[in-house]
Formats: C-alpha cells, structure tokens, sequence
C-alpha cells in the first residue's frame, strides 16, 4: 500500500493552484475587453437600426461567450 506524503500534497496544491491560475486569467482578460470596449461597442452596434451585421455581432459576442464557459 502506497503512503501518501507531504510532498505529494505539495505537489497536488500546487497543480490546484496552477489550475485555478489557467482558469482565472482568461476570465479576467474576458472582463478586461468588455470593459474597455464597451463605449464602442455602445456607439457602433446599441445605437444603430438592427441589421445582419449587427446581430451576428451580437451572436458572436454574447451567446459564443456564454457557449464557452
């Protein structure tokens, strides 16, 4: 029977860690390019008669969003 020991916790803390990092820093980019976008985003597509463009847009921005988390 195998033990289990304290490097091996180490070592499984710090892959839960890198993982959790991995997970994170894409979300966080995620926001960040909402973020700085949005006034355009506002002016270009909110502000403007709905057309296919527009929707695409729409379809590819929130819903392909949504789909990938």
């Amino acid at each position: 029977m195998a033990t289990t020991t304290t490097a091996d916790f180490l070592q499984l803390a710090y892959v839960i860690r890198l993982t959790r990092t991995c997970q994170l820093v894409p979300s966080a980019l995620l926001v960040y390019d909402y973020v700085i976008s949005i006034d355009r985003e506002v002016e270009y597509i909110w502000n403007r008669p709905r057309t296919t463009t527009t929707i695409l847009y729409l379809i590819v921005r929130y819903f392909g969003t949504v789909y990938g988390l």
